[in-house]
């Protein structure tokens, strides 16, 4: 595999010393050519050489990420705890999806890459971010059969509704900061009621069943695939999109022992006592 030529060859020794390979991280989803650009608050740039762990816990050599800045908080990346906790939505997407969130365009160009999917609105408040949009120009980075599947609006996708000739399929929500804030699956059940989605892929999702988990049972079990569902249909009405088949009870227990805010991790999953 080649490096690139960003790539810190001092830092890949160090974290290789002692025969422990590092994963030099591939995204497992379709990125863009990035510009490196600036509309009011936000600023597209690109981060150095780092180790950095993904979503479900494995650790990975990056290099040369783009990020997405808003003043000085990165809103989003291209590295593996934003890819890996966006890609099950994006794999599991059908129909017509509403994309609540332009970001850096990756769920919404991974959803007309989809051949499942037929038409993908994306739904964007921020005039700068419609012009960070334009200056990546993602029908033009895109296959054409793809990028005539999209469609940006200028809207607040807390409010949204879709033209009723036009019922969305799937939806797929990321337009916050952080991963998890107890209110989401609260928050979602609203945005849900406008739109009348089929079904619902909210970013960090596995981190919000984890926490009901919690909440019900003081502890955070894996529960196999009969019982998930129907622990999520106790927890919430939304029609949650989630992958049946591949330990998904097993995969949000993993995410939320590594992304979840420190305080309610070790609340969560606590040490076990040492009986000696």
């Amino acid at each position: 595999m080649t490096l690139p030529a960003t790539a810190d060859l001092a830092l890949i020794d160090a974290l290789t010393a002692g025969g422990t390979p590092t994963t030099l991280y591939q995204s497992g989803l379709w990125t863009p050519a990035f510009p490196q650009t600036s509309h009011g608050d936000w600023t597209l740039r690109r981060l150095g050489a780092g180790l950095m762990q993904g979503y479900w816990g494995q650790a990975y050599l990056v290099t040369d990420a783009a990020v997405l800045l808003r003043g000085r908080t990165a809103w989003m990346s291209v590295t593996p705890v934003e890819i890996e906790s966006q890609e099950l939505g994006c794999d599991l997407a059908y129909g017509h999806v509403a994309v609540l969130g332009f970001g850096m365009g990756i769920a919404a160009a991974n959803a007309a890459l989809n051949p499942a999917v037929t038409a993908v609105t994306v739904i964007e408040l921020d005039p700068a971010i419609h012009a960070l949009a334009a200056d990546l120009d993602l029908p033009a980075q895109l296959p054409p059969e793809a990028a005539a599947k999209l469609r940006l609006v200028q809207g607040d996708a807390t409010r949204w509704t879709p033209d009723p000739a036009h019922p969305v399929d799937v939806i797929l929500a990321d337009y916050w900061l952080p991963f998890f804030d107890a209110g989401r699956l609260r928050e979602m059940e609203a945005v849900q009621a406008n739109i009348g989605a089929q079904a619902v892929f909210l970013w960090g999702q596995e981190l919000s069943l984890a926490f009901a988990l919690y909440q019900a049972h003081g502890r955070v079990p894996e529960l196999d695939d009969d019982a998930l569902a129907a622990f999520i249909g106790s927890a919430t009405p939304l029609p949650l999109l989630w992958p049946r088949g591949v330990g998904y009870g097993r995969m949000l227990v993993t995410a939320a022992r590594h992304r979840m805010p420190p305080e309610l991790r070790e609340q969560m999953f606590p040490p076990p006592i040492n009986a000696g």
